[in-house]
């Protein structure tokens, strides 16, 4: 029996290696299972996989022995062998069992060389040759690209810098840092092409009544204008003007400073909409940048902001943290609030908007707009 080390020490000294080696592992357990599901055009059982592995490795650790995990260059030895069932990796593991126990000195015979051939040609088949070709289009201006026939055969300059830098990090570190990169600059490309979508497709202002409703012209609002002057300015000095925006695009940490941009509110009436039927609040900076643009209006004048058509997502989101929103307007807090009450009630029921009918808005002139969920409610108060 081994004695055992300090709960302290061995957690210090154990647990990094103990982290990287699962992260590899699991990682090459699950690139094995992808690429042996690809060579049979079948389909693998990842959550499967992981749970038999970590269960093998804990029963291997408390019996002494080494831990391990799913090996590429064996595996595609065995599928090209013609190994297709449960018994192909059983007669692997009873072979070598056997070479550990009774023929080690035997295999000790064998020329480097053939070992060396054998992984050569696993290397082969294992490695995805059109690579070479992605990497070079991505570099080649569009002009070369099309006079070499390879104008449609391009990937991102993003793309091809992550796998280049994933594989520069695995030749000279390891497989475990190599992932870390390659997963926080899978991230921050992803940050940045979502912080570019979030946009505003329109503007229009309608005239509203003292309610706040929209108004439209009647036959008396013609003679009223009739009476009070040729060009009207005594009805439409009383009238009160209503902006609105309808926004597209995720709304989270890296796209809250560009959406704010979008927003003068020295310019805009006492009464601004924003419709949000095609944009989702991600995250707490998104909903702070809402709230930072309604203490923007606030300060010019006691505008207000309004908001419209927000998902049901975003409503459970914002409702949570709407004690943290002190400067939205109350219509829009209480609607938040009965969002999560609803939710948590079980009440909340509201169809996921697929296939979302496509409709011109009642006041635009520009372009076609997303139509809101047939479940969204107005957060005008109205």
């Amino acid at each position: 029996a081994y004695p055992l080390p300090p709960v302290r020490e061995a957690l210090v000294n154990a647990l990094p290696t103990a982290l990287v080696a699962t992260v590899v592992g699991l990682t090459e357990s699950l690139l094995t299972l992808s690429l042996v599901a690809e060579m049979l055009q079948d389909k693998g059982h990842a959550n499967m996989e992981a749970i038999a592995q970590g269960l093998g490795n804990i029963i291997t650790g408390m019996t002494g022995g080494m831990g391990g995990c799913a090996m590429i260059g064996q595996t595609v030895i065995n599928v090209k062998s013609g190994g297709r069932r449960r018994l192909s990796g059983i007669t692997g593991a009873l072979g070598l069992l056997v070479i550990l126990l009774a023929a080690h000195t035997a295999i000790n015979r064998l020329p480097l060389a053939a070992l060396v051939g054998v992984m050569w040609m696993v290397s082969f088949y294992t490695f995805e040759w059109r690579t070479g070709s992605l990497f070079i289009n991505a570099l080649l201006p569009k002009r070369v690209r099309d006079w070499l026939g390879s104008g449609k055969r391009k990937i991102r300059r993003a793309d091809a810098v992550q796998v280049l830098a994933v594989m520069l990090v695995c030749l000279f570190a390891d497989l475990a840092i190599a992932i870390a990169v390659g997963i926080g600059l899978a991230c921050m490309s992803l940050a940045w092409d979502l912080r570019n979508r979030i946009r505003v497709v329109d503007t229009f202002e309608v005239d509203i009544d003292a309610d706040g409703d929209d108004t439209a012209p009647t036959a008396a609002d013609e003679n009223n204008s009739s009476i009070s002057g040729r060009d009207g300015s005594g009805d439409r000095s009383r009238r009160r003007k209503k902006k609105c925006y309808i926004l597209t695009g995720p709304l989270f940490f890296a796209s809250a400073e560009r959406f704010l941009d979008f927003f003068n509110p020295a310019d805009d009436p006492e009464i601004v909409e924003l419709h949000m039927q095609a944009t989702e609040v991600l995250d707490f900076s998104g909903l702070e940048a809402l709230n930072r643009l309604a203490l923007r209006y606030a300060n010019e004048g006691g505008k207000e902001l309004r908001l419209k058509y927000l998902s049901p997502e975003t409503r459970r989101i914002a409702g949570k943290a709407v004690n943290l929103l002190a400067h939205m307007s109350s219509a829009n807090l209480t609607e938040m609030t009965a969002a999560v009450e609803e939710e948590r009630r079980d009440v909340w029921r509201l169809e996921p908007p697929v296939g979302m009918a496509v409709a011109r808005h009642p006041h635009s002139t520009a372009v076609d707009v997303p139509a809101a969920p047939a479940g969204a409610r107005t957060l005008a108060g109205r």
